[in-house]
C-alpha cells in the first residue's frame, strides 16, 4: 500500500529518544518521550515486528499465511493469536466496507505485478481476471477463534499487507506502554500510532505529503492516542507497455482503480483500522469514499487530482492545524 504520512516535529522535541531499522521491506522511526531504556526499546519494537513477520510475511514460505495459501480446501491450519486477531479484523473491515477492503486478492495483486514480483509484459486478460476474481471474496474465509485456526474455502491467495502493518505498529506499541512508556510516536513504512505527548506537553505533530515528485507536506495534524495511515497511488505502480496502473485493486473489479484519487488519510483509533480503512476509500474513490466516510463518521483528508493539479476535502474531525496549497 502506498504510504503518504510522515511524522514531523518541533525543535522542542530534540530531547525525545530517536531510534531507526529496517523491517518489512521498509523502514521504522520511533520517538520515545519517555525514560524507557533506548535498547529496551528496540529490542521490544522489533520483537513485536517478529511476531507479525512469522504470522503474516507473503516473503516467507514458512509464515502463516503462506502455509495458508498452500493448505487444501476446507482444511482448517492452527494460527497464532496475532494471526487470528488481524484475520478478524479483516473479515469484519470487509463486511463493513461492503468488500471494498477485501484481504483475498492476493492472486490478482501477483497478476498485476504488485508482489514484488515479475511485470508482466502484457495487460492481464480479461479471462485471467476472471478466473482469480471468481475464487477470491472474503466470504471464502473462516475463522475459528476459538482455536484459533481458519480455513480457505476457495482457492485464492490470502494477502494482509494492507493491515498488517498496522497491526505490526498497535503490537509494539501494547508492548512499549506494558513496559511503562506512555508517550511515544512509532512509524513503521507510513502507518503511525501516537500515545501521550511530546517532551514539551503539546500533542504529536503529523505531515500529510503532496503527491507531487518533490517531497512536500499538503498539512499537519496534532495527534494524541491516536493512528493515522495514507492510501495512495503516486507511491507504487506499474507499468505495462504504455500504460500506468495504480498498486490498488478493486475487487470488486480485479484491476487496479482508476479513479482521480490521489490519497487518503485516516485517522482512526488503531493503525490496523486507519491502514485497512484507508485502502477501503482509496478503492471507493473521492466521491463514494467520501459518502461513506461521512455516513460512518469516520475521519479522512482526500487529495484529489483537477485539471489545475489538485484540490482537497476533509470529513469528519481530520482538521489541519495548518494547510499549504497543493499546486
Amino acid at each position: 500500500m502506498a504510504i503518504a504520512v510522515s511524522g514531523c516535529g518541533a525543535p522542542s522535541m530534540h530531547d525525545a529518544q530517536a531510534i531507526r531499522g529496517q523491517v518489512f521491506g521498509t523502514s521504522y522511526a520511533l520517538k520515545l518521550a519517555c525514560s524507557l531504556d533506548s535498547v529496551e526499546a528496540r529490542s521490544i519494537v522489533e520483537s513485536a515486528f517478529d511476531h507479525v513477520d512469522v504470522a503474516m510475511s507473503t516473503y516467507r514460505q514458512d509464515s502463516e499465511l503462506m502455509r495458508l495459501n498452500r493448505s487444501a480446501l476446507g482444511s482448517w491450519l492452527a494460527v497464532s493469536e496475532d494471526f487470528a486477531r488481524v484475520a478478524a479484523a479483516s473479515i469484519s473491515l470487509a463486511r463493513f466496507t461492503g468488500g471494498a477492503f477485501d484481504p483475498t486478492v492476493g492472486a490478482l495483486v501477483d497478476l498485476w505485478g504488485f508482489s514484488g514480483g515479475n511485470v508482466p509484459d502484457q495487460v492481464p486478460t480479461d479471462s485471467d481476471i476472471e478466473r482469480l476474481q471468481s475464487n477470491s471474496g472474503w466470504r471464502h474465509l473462516e475463522l475459528d477463534l476459538v482455536r484459533p485456526a481458519i480455513r480457505r474455502l476457495s482457492d485464492f491467495s490470502l494477502d494482509l499487507s494492507a493491515i498488517a502493518k498496522g497491526y505490526a505498529v498497535d503490537l509494539a506499541i501494547e508492548a512499549l506502554e506494558s513496559a511503562g512508556c506512555a508517550d511515544l510516536l512509532l512509524e513503521v513504512g507510513g502507518e503511525v500510532g501516537v500515545r501521550g505527548r511530546r517532551m514539551d506537553g503539546e500533542p504529536w505533530v503529523l505531515g500529510i505529503e503532496t503527491p507531487q515528485k518533490a517531497s512536500g507536506v499538503a498539512l499537519t495534524v496534532d495527534l494524541s492516542d491516536a493512528s493515522i495511515a495514507t492510501s495512495g497511488d503516486y507511491r507504487n505502480q506499474v507499468r505495462i507497455g504504455d500504460a500506468v496502473f495504480s498498486h490498488t485493486i478493486d475487487p470488486a473489479t480485479g484491476r487496479p482503480v482508476t479513479h482521480s484519487l490521489a490519497s487518503v488519510s485516516v485517522i482512526a483509533e488503531t493503525a490496523m483500522r486507519a491502514d485497512a480503512l484507508a485502502t477501503a476509500l482509496n478503492v471507493m474513490g473521492p466521491k463514494r469514499g467520501r459518502a461513506f466516510a461521512e455516513a460512518h463518521h469516520i475521519d479522512a483528508y482526500f487529495i484529489v487530482r483537477i485539471d489545475s493539479g489538485y484540490d482537497s476535502f476533509a470529513t469528519g474531525r481530520f482538521q489541519p492545524t495548518q494547510k499549504q496549497t497543493t499546486p
